[in-house]
């Protein structure tokens, strides 16, 4: 039996847009949180060139995918803001947080759910992000439009070599996927298994 194949799709929306944190010296992962309201996605792979020469001469080149680099535009809640940039309360008096030197970003899964016009749904993935952008705000008196936070996160090289998933919805056999996708991916269940 041939599945489903999408044969047309021209990304038009994100939604529902969540974010994992890993805490890498228990080797966990925390449940999905709802990532914030997201205004803009913008994702670019880094390409690493390997070159063959011979007597001086380029004879091959292979570009192969070394990490991405993504830029978020997003209205984020307290929790998942704070604790990407590393935000801490560590001797500070209940309600204070602090951030500075002493800051620990948290490395996450970022998940999100992609719409075309249509509402054909593709699934995303970047499974070992974290920022590389510090702490910023913009607040605009007597604005007609609230400022969004900008992030800028590093997407790097999973355990498998892969920097990001994605799946149709559509084209996914395995109901189970589709349902841990946005709070509990990792990329083993991605695979298949023998």
């Amino acid at each position: 039996m041939v599945g489903t194949i999408i044969e047309d799709f021209s990304s038009y929306e994100i939604k529902e847009a969540s974010i994992q944190f890993l805490d890498r010296a228990t080797k966990t992962q925390e449940i999905g949180t709802k990532f914030g309201c997201v205004g803009k996605y913008d994702f670019e792979t880094e390409m690493k060139n390997i070159q063959r020469t011979c007597e001086g001469v380029v004879t091959d080149e292979l570009a192969k995918p070394d990490k991405g680099t993504a830029n978020i535009s997003a209205h984020f809640p307290p929790y998942v803001i704070r604790t990407i940039l590393g935000f801490h309360n560590q001797g500070l008096k209940k309600g204070v947080f602090a951030y500075g030197r002493n800051s620990q970003p948290k490395p996450f899964v970022f998940t999100a759910k992609v719409l075309d016009m249509y509402g054909t749904t593709k699934l995303i993935a970047l499974p070992n992000a974290s920022t590389t952008s510090g702490y910023s705000e913009t607040i605009e008196n007597g604005g007609e439009e609230v400022a969004e936070t900008e992030l800028e996160l590093s997407a790097k090289q999973d355990s498998f070599g892969e920097i990001v998933y994605e799946a149709f919805v559509d084209e996914v056999e395995d109901a189970q996927l589709i349902e841990d996708w946005l709070t509990k991916f990792t990329p083993e269940m991605a695979y298949e298994t023998p």
